[in-house]
């Protein structure tokens, strides 16, 4: 199983699209898209979804101050 978050309805209908049009010709059988009603699974989604971006914007963050470090130090 895959849980897959979008911003908008229009990114989730293209991606369905053509995960249903490349599945059908491969396998020959439509591909089966369900939305999760849980909605415990529903919020410990989202809030891996927020933890995954707070540790990216950290991470970025360290990298951009050791680049910047490592540039001036050499000039």
């Amino acid at each position: 199983m895959w849980l897959v978050c979008f911003n908008t309805q229009y990114e989730l209908g293209k991606l369905e699209m053509a995960l249903g049009k490349m599945w059908k010709d491969e396998f020959q059988v439509d591909l089966k898209f369900s939305e999760v009603d849980d909605k415990t699974i529903s919020e410990r989604a989202h809030k891996a979804v927020e933890q995954m971006q707070v540790s990216r914007f950290r991470c970025d963050s360290v990298t951009r101050g050791r680049t910047e470090f490592t540039y001036s130090d050499r000039y």
